[in-house]
């Protein structure tokens, strides 16, 4: 379950910082629309979401958010160190993996 929740947290802190032209022209040459830029706020908000509601799912409404908060931090921390060095690999490994985690959350809770 933390490994979902991880993923999640991932993409959605991926999407969020796509969402920023600084950050979008590290990874895609070029300024973001705005219409993405609301696509990406979205689904970026969207997947923090879930994982948040799968951590309280998973450990309680107490322990949920906790775990969700060192969740977010461990992958905000992998984002700020791949992202100087390793710009391009952030989008792929996070359109690789994303729509899988958000898959297996939504047969979780379902």
């Amino acid at each position: 379950m933390i490994v979902l929740m991880l993923v999640l947290a991932y993409g959605g802190m991926t999407a969020l910082c796509l969402a920023m032209n600084r950050h979008y022209r590290q990874v895609r040459f070029g300024r973001p629309s705005l219409q993405l830029k609301w696509i990406l706020r979205l689904t970026g908000t969207a997947l923090l979401l879930v994982a948040l509601l799968l951590g309280s799912i998973g450990w309680g409404p107490t322990i949920g958010p906790v775990v969700w908060f060192g969740v977010l931090s461990v992958s905000a921390l992998i984002l700020i160190f791949m992202l100087p060095y390793r710009p391009r690999l952030v989008l792929r490994s996070n359109l690789a993996v994303s729509p899988l985690a958000l898959l297996a959350s939504l047969i979780i809770l379902l």
